[in-house]
């Protein structure tokens, strides 16, 4: 609000506006954004995002653009309510202090974007900054070659003690849940499953996708 006020004060005596018009705008604070729907405060994780891009595409400017996103609004406002869902539903139990999430087009147009579960709080968005360990962030491609050979996301598969020769891979937790569909396997990160759609993918199949 002082801000806004002292622009209008500085834009008045440079000469941009009468100081008639500066009185009516300052009688009329404060200012309210009008013309748009379906805003989430999510949004501000991925402007932030575009922004943090915008100098490698058009470098160092002094005068104002129109970016155009790829971001759909109704997707924003969807994942927005997801995330807020699932962590007031399960986060208390699962241990969970912040969720992300990112949905893209096959071809890496980002629709939604949610960096973390309230922007006011953090700004630090998990989406792109945070980091994972690199075995885990391989399994993308082990499971995106596991789709492509047949599996689903409703595969029924088996999360056991699992040997390659002499390997003996273990889960991160030590513990095994048995048979579980693939899309349980994928959220909780299970090495033996992952192991197991590499194996009948094929590893050449797998390496190729990466």
């Amino acid at each position: 609000m002082k801000r806004a006020e002292q622009v209008i004060v500085n834009m008045a005596d440079a000469g941009y506006i009468t100081q008639e018009k500066a009185n009516k705008a300052r009688a009329a604070m404060p200012a309210a954004l009008s013309g748009r729907k379906n805003i989430a405060e999510s949004n501000l994780y991925f402007g932030d995002f575009v922004l943090e891009q915008l100098p490698e595409f058009i470098s160092n400017i002094e005068e104002d653009v129109v970016v155009t996103t790829t971001l759909k609004p109704d997707l924003q406002v969807a994942a927005e309510k997801a995330v807020k869902e699932v962590m007031d539903k399960d986060a208390e139990k699962l241990a969970a202090s912040q969720a992300a999430l990112v949905a893209m087009t096959p071809d890496g147009a980002i629709r939604a974007m949610i960096g973390g579960r309230d922007y006011g709080e953090s700004q630090y968005n998990r989406a792109t900054q945070s980091q994972r360990q690199p075995g885990s962030s391989f399994k993308l491609f082990v499971y995106l070659a596991g789709l492509e050979a047949g599996f689903t996301p409703d595969s029924m598969v088996n999360d056991a003690p699992i040997s390659i020769g002499s390997w003996s891979p273990k889960n991160y937790t030590g513990e095994y849940l048995g048979e579980i569909p693939l899309r349980r396997a994928v959220a909780n990160s299970i090495n033996t499953v992952s192991i197991q759609v590499s194996e009948q993918a094929g590893r050449w199949n797998v390496i190729n996708m990466a």
